[in-house]
């Protein structure tokens, strides 16, 4: 995986992800289970600890889940008027996406599993 002078843990997938960055927002290149790497005009530096948010739309059937991280700011690209932002994951959770509603949600859930399972009599 690592080559001589590299650095990274994990293999590194292409995707193009919304980032909620706190108080800005940023689209992500390429993601791995321990890092990404991003464009944003929101101002961060080096060694910022960050929290940020992304949406998984296709992990859970109709159900899209957020992605919510800890991580740190690792290096900083100018990219244009942009900047190129690496960071770290170092803490996760997935939330069932406030971008939906709960009633959304459940209908999802019922129209995925259909309705409850019922208990019958065995013999």
């Amino acid at each position: 995986m690592a080559t001589k002078g590299e650095r990274r843990r994990h293999w590194r997938y292409p995707a193009a992800f919304e980032v909620r960055l706190g108080e800005g927002i940023g689209v992500s290149h390429n993601v791995s289970a321990s890092g990404l790497y991003l464009e944003t005009d929101s101002p961060l530096a080096p060694g910022q600890r960050i929290a940020f948010s992304l949406t998984l739309n296709k992990i859970y059937p109709d159900v899209p889940l957020e992605l919510q991280c800890t991580g740190t700011i690792v290096r900083i690209e100018r990219r244009g008027r942009r900047r190129g932002v690496a960071m770290t994951i170092d803490s996760w959770s997935l939330q069932p996406s406030q971008h939906v509603s709960t009633v959304q949600q459940g209908q999802r859930l019922a129209d995925t599993w259909g309705s409850s399972p019922r208990l019958t009599p065995s013999g």
